[in-house]
């Protein structure tokens, strides 16, 4: 099924500027812009994020035509909470992709999450 409603979002704040392949800045983040390395508060802000998204895209009606596309901007931690929190919690009702930075061109690169 193709999934034709895009929800775009960073990572991690006030790492790098960021815009979609649509030219359009994107600001929002999951994980504010300093992070403690503390997995168990990165697991609760990511759980707490992917909840309020997957309530927002029920509530539109779009739980089947959403996409979540994150922008990876760094902070390993946190990309691995977010991982598991959708795993354990909202595996089949969040589909995500991973957005890389591609120094060559310049450029993000998607890769989906299975």
């Amino acid at each position: 099924m193709i999934r034709n409603i895009n929800y775009d979002i960073v990572l991690c704040a006030s790492r790098h500027e960021v815009t979609n392949p649509q030219g359009v800045s994107i600001t929002e983040s999951i994980f504010p812009k300093t992070c403690p390395l503390n997995v168990k508060d990165l697991n609760q802000i990511a759980s707490t994020y992917l909840k309020k998204y997957r309530d927002i895209v029920v509530s539109k009606g779009q739980l089947n035509d959403a996409v979540l596309n994150v922008y990876v901007t760094g902070f390993s931690p946190a990309l691995v909470a977010l991982l598991n929190m959708r795993k354990q919690d909202f595996e089949n009702e969040v589909v995500m992709v991973l957005w890389h930075y591609d120094d060559k061109t310049q450029a993000y690169t998607p890769q989906v999450v299975l």
